[in-house]
C-alpha cells in the first residue's frame, strides 16, 4: 500500500519517490512466439479496477504506475488511458503516450483502463528481446487487485540474464545502520539488517553530548545566530590538512535536515542546545529529559524498527548474532555478503550498505591500532568490545581504499574509576561538562589549557602535564554548572566516578593550599569578565563565577581512545571507492567506518551527526541504485535467475500469478520474502536487543520482544539488606524502581556491557536506569530476570 506520507507528492518532479512507494505486482514483456509465429505486435495489457456492487462508483487515487523499462531497437511502446462507462465499454480516450522513454514514469488514477501496446519488428531472440522490451506495471492498492486481460495467449515468458535481488542489506545496527535502514524503508525499499552482536545500538548509545545541527528550527527559535557556512568552516578548521570539503559539505549542509528528521519522524526532543569545543556557535542538540542523547536517539530508531518487523515482515527483517565474514563481488560489482549464524555459513544477495563502526577497541592480533597508531595501543577505550574494524578490514581485502588510518581521536576526558584505575575500558565524561563551564585542573590546582579547545589539543596538553609530573588531572564543575548538568553528575556519581565536595575538600584532595585554589578561580573570573587575557586563548565562558566557598562535582580524568577518523574512502554519495578512486557498484559505507568525513580531528557532537547524515545518504543512494535497476530491468527474484520463467495470469483470480520454471516446478510469485531469502526468513528475529526468556538458551536469537502487557512481577519480596548481599560478579542482584533483578547470567547479554552493571552490584540503580532507558525495556527484554519486589517499596515502572 502506498505510504500515506507520499500521497501529496508531486510525482512529476520526484518520480523516484513514487516508484519506491509501491510494490511490484507484475512484470510483462512482449516477445515472439516460435510455435505460432506471433511476433508480439499489438499485444497489450489492460488494467481495470472492478468495483463490487457495494462499492460506490468513484475515482480513486494511487492505482497504477507504468514504467517502460526496456525497448529493443525498432520496437515502439505506446500507452493509452481510457475512461470507462459503467457497462465496461470504453467511453473516450483521455490521453495517449507515444514513444515512451525507458526512464519515464506514468501515474494513472484508479478507475481507468490502461492499454499498453508494443509494436515493431522483433528478432527471434527470446532472451534478448525479453530483457530489452520489458514493461513494469506496478500497483499500490489493496485487494481487490486490478484485473489484467491480454489480447493474446494468457502467458508470456520473462527472462533477465543479468539481475539483482530487490533488497538492500545493511550490515551494522548502530545509529548509522539504523538511519540507513529507515531511509530505505521510508523510500519504499526492502531491507535486511544484520549485526554481529546480540543487540543493536553500537557505540552510538554511549554518546553523551548531543548531535550537531546548523540553522535548525531550535536554533531559530532560540535566536542563535548560526549558519551552515559557519559550521562548515568550523569543521574544515578542525579537520586541518585531512579536510575533504566535499564530504564536509554534505555533513554540515544536511545537518539541520538530519536533526529535524529525528524530531519529525521519530518524535524526539532535541530542543536543548549547547556549545562544545571548537564550535563558534551553540549547535549541539539534546533533549530536556534525563537521558543521554545517544541512547535516546538510537533507542527510538530501534523501537521503530521492531515495530516495522512486526507490521511489515516482508519488507523489513533483522538478524542479530550474524557475523559478516565476506563481501561477495563479481568484478567491480558487489553482489551481497557471506555471514556466520548459529555455526552455519550463509550468503545473501543484494545491494550492500556497511555501517560496521570504527576500530578504537581493536586490540587483537590483526589490530589496526597497533599497525597505524602503536602509541595509542596501550590506552584505555570508551568503545564497546565490538569496535574492532571488521568492516574496514573486509573492504580493504576486496580493494577498498583505507585512508587516514593513523587519525585516531584520543578524547581528553575519560573517567578514572578509583576502584579500578587501570581498567582497559572507561566511561566518557561528556564534552558538555566542559561546554557548560567545567575546568581542568592539574595536580597543583592550576589550569593548563583552553578547556574548549579541540580534543587532540586538550589531550596533548594533558600529556605534557603528565611529563611534568603534574597529574592527576581533575574536571571541576561549580554548583551552577552542576545544576545545568544534573543528570550527568548524578549518573557519574552513581557509578562512583564523580564526587561532590566543598572547596576546602577539593583543595585537600588536590594537595594544594586553599589560597592557591582560590587564586586559580579569581584569575579565571577576571579572564571571563574581560579584565585579563587568557594565556590559553579561551573565548567562551559559562556558569560563573568560581569561588572556593561553593560546592563542586569533581572527577579524575585521563585521555582515552574514543573515535577513529580514518576508515574506508567514500564519495559524497557514500559510495565506497577502490584503490583507483572509482566507486564499487552496489556498495556503500557510512558511520565511523567511512573515512575522511571528519579529517584529522572530529568536533564534539559530530559523531551522531555523521551517523545520521551519511546513514541517510547511504540509504538514499542504495535505494536509488536498486530502483534504477528495477526501471532498467536489472532486478529479479532468485527464482528468475534459475532460468526462463513462464508467468501465468488467470483473469478469474485477480492478483494471482503462477510462476513456472523451465523444469516445470510451480510456485506462487508472492511466496518469496522481499527483505531476505528463505533461510533469512527462518533466521530473522523481531527484537533489536537480547530477550531473556525461560525457554531460550540464546537470548540474542529470540524471535521477538515480550509483550509488556503480559509482564507480571513474581510475588516475592526482598529487603535492600538482602539485595546488598548479592554483590559479586558471580552473584549479582540490582534493584530498579521497586523490583529486584538477578543479572548474574545476563552480564554478557547486557547491551552496555558487564562493566555498566558492576557499578551497581547489590544496590538500587533506579536513578541511573532512568537516565538511560525507558521503563518498557525491562518487560520487553528482561522479564525473566525479574525475581520479585523490593520490600516496603512501590513499583514505579510505567508500562
Amino acid at each position: 500500500m502506498l505510504n500515506p506520507k507520499f500521497r501529496k507528492v508531486d510525482f512529476g518532479s520526484t518520480p523516484i519517490v513514487v516508484l519506491l512507494s509501491t510494490h511490484l505486482r507484475y512484470a510483462w514483456s512482449a516477445i515472439p512466439d516460435e510455435d505460432t509465429g506471433d511476433n508480439g505486435i499489438g499485444q497489450f495489457i489492460k488494467a481495470n479496477h472492478e468495483l463490487s456492487e457495494e462499492e460506490p462508483k468513484k475515482k480513486w487515487d494511487t492505482n497504477v504506475l507504468l514504467i517502460p523499462a526496456h525497448r529493443a531497437p525498432g520496437v515502439s511502446v505506446r500507452a493509452t488511458v481510457n475512461e470507462s462507462n459503467e457497462d465496461g465499454t470504453s467511453e473516450k480516450e483521455l490521453e495517449t503516450f507515444d514513444g515512451l522513454n525507458p526512464t519515464e514514469i506514468w501515474y494513472v488514477r484508479k478507475g481507468v483502463d490502461v492499454n499498453i501496446y508494443v509494436e515493431g519488428d522483433f528478432e527471434k531472440d527470446r532472451q534478448g528481446v525479453a530483457a530489452r522490451s520489458t514493461c513494469l506495471l506496478l500497483s499500490s492498492i489493496e485487494p481487490p487487485f486490478p484485473r489484467f486481460i491480454y489480447s493474446s495467449k494468457p502467458h508470456f515468458f520473462y527472462n533477465s540474464p543479468s539481475t539483482m535481488v530487490p533488497r538492500v542489506i545493511v550490515v551494522g545496527g548502530g545509529l548509522s545502520g539504523l538511519s540507513a535502514a529507515h531511509t530505505i524503508y521510508l523510500a519504499g525499499g526492502n531491507v535486511l539488517l544484520v549485526d554481529k552482536n546480540n543487540f543493536f545500538g553500537g557505540n552510538s548509545t554511549k554518546a553523551t553530548s548531543g548531535i550537531n545541527g546548523a540553522l535548525t528550527r531550535t536554533q531559530v527559535d532560540e535566536k542563535i545566530g548560526d549558519s551552515v557556512k559557519q559550521f562548515y568552516d568550523d569543521t574544515l578548521k578542525s579537520a586541518r590538512d585531512k579536510a575533504r570539503p566535499d564530504l564536509i559539505k554534505v555533513l554540515t549542509y544536511q545537518s539541520a535536515a538530519a536533526v529535524e528528521w529525528l524530531q519529525d519522524v521519530f518524535n524526539l526532543d532535541l530542543t536543548l542546545v549547547s556549545r562544545l569545543g571548537g564550535h563558534s556557535q551553540p549547535r549541539t542538540h539534546r533533549g530536556h529529559d534525563a537521558k543521554f542523547p545517544g541512547m535516546a536517539i538510537t533507542y527510538a530508531l530501534m523501537q521503530r524498527l521492531e515495530e516495522l518487523v512486526e507490521s511489515d515482515p516482508e519488507r523489513v527483517q533483522i538478524i542479530k548474532k550474524a557475523r559478516v565474514t565476506k563481501i561477495n563481488k563479481e568484478g567491480n560489482k558487489v553482489t551481497g555478503v557471506t555471514y556466520e549464524f548459529g555455526g552455519e555459513e550463509s550468503s545473501i544477495d543484494g545491494v550492500v550498505v556497511l555501517a560496521t563502526g570504527g576500530y578504537a577497541a581493536d586490540f587483537g592480533d590483526t589490530s589496526l591500532l597497533k599497525k597505524h597508531r602503536p602509541d595509542t595501543f596501550d590506552l584505555a577505550s570508551t568503545n564497546g568490545t565490538h569496535a574492532t574494524g571488521d568492516g574496514l578490514k573486509m573492504l580493504m581485502a576486496i580493494g577498498g581504499n583505507g585512508i587516514d588510518l593513523d587519525k585516531v581521536q584520543v578524547h581528553p576526558t575519560g573517567l578514572v574509576d578509583p576502584k579500578d584505575p587501570g581498567s582497559k575500558w572507561k566511561f566518557l565524561a561528556a564534552e558538555a561538562l566542559r561546554g557548560e563551564g567545567g575546568l581542568l585542573l592539574n595536580g597543583e590546582g592550576q589550569r593548563f589549557a583552553d578547556e574548549l579547545g579541540h580534543r587532540d589539543y586538550v589531550s596533548g596538553e594533558m600529556w605534557k602535564q603528565k611529563e611534568a609530573k603534574k597529574w592527576p588531572i581533575r574536571l571541576v564543575l561549580n554548583s551552577k554548572a552542576s545544576n545545568v548538568l544534573d543528570f550527568h553528575t548524578r549518573h557519574y556519581s552513581g557509578r562512583g566516578l564523580m564526587k561532590k565536595m566543598s572547596g576546602k575538600e577539593l583543595a585537600k584532595e588536590i594537595g594544594c593550599s586553599e589560597d592557591t585554589l582560590q587564586k586559580t578561580f579569581t584569575n579565571y573570573n577576571a579572564i571571563a569578565d574581560g579584565k585579563e587575557k587568557d594565556p590559553f586563548g579561551k573565548k567562551f565562558f559559562h556558569n560563573l563565577p568560581f569561588n572556593i566557598d561553593d560546592t563542586f562535582h569533581v572527577a579524575v580524568m585521563e585521555p582515552v581512545l574514543h573515535f577513529t577518523m580514518g576508515g574506508i574512502e567514500i564519495n559524497d554519495k557514500a559510495e565506497v571507492l577502490n584503490s583507483e578512486g572509482k566507486p564499487f557498484e552496489s556498495l556503500y559505507a557510512c558511520g565511523e567506518l567511512a573515512g575522511g568525513v571528519h579529517g584529522a580531528n572530529r568536533l564534539g557532537g559530530s559523531s551522531l551527526l555523521g551517523c545520521v547524515v551519511y546513514g541517510r545518504v547511504a540509504g538514499s543512494s542504495a535505494s536509488q541504485y536498486l530502483f534504477q535497476k528495477v526501471i532498467t530491468g536489472g532486478i529479479s527474484t532468485a527464482s528468475q535467475r534459475l532460468g526462463q520463467i513462464s508467468l501465468h495470469i488467470d483473469p478469474s483470480t485477480p492478483g494471482k500469478i503462477s510462476v513456472e520454471w523451465a523444469d516445470g516446478a510451480s510456485s506462487d510469485a508472492s511466496s518469496y520474502p522481499a527483505a531476505g531469502g528463505k533461510k533469512q526468513e527462518q533466521q530473522s528475529q523481531g527484537s533489536a536487543a537480547p530477550v531473556m526468556n525461560a525457554d531460550s538458551k540464546d537470548p540474542g536469537k529470540v524471535n521477538k520482544p515480550n509483550d509488556p502487557v503480559e509482564f507480571k512481577i513474581p510475588e516475592k519480596y526482598f529487603s535492600m539488606e538482602e539485595v546488598a548481599k548479592h554483590n559479586k560478579k558471580d552473584d549479582l542482584w540490582i534493584a530498579v524502581k521497586g523490583i529486584v533483578l538477578d543479572v548474574t547470567n545476563w552480564l554478557d547479554e547486557h547491551p552496555g556491557g558487564p562493566q555498566a552493571l558492576f557499578s551497581h552490584m547489590g544496590k538500587d540503580a533506579s536513578e541511573e536506569f532512568e537516565m538511560l532507558h525507558d521503563d518498557e525495556v525491562i518487560p520487553k527484554y528482561a522479564a525473566n530476570i525479574v525475581i520479585g519486589h523490593v520490600k516496603d517499596q512501590e513499583c514505579t515502572l510505567q508500562i
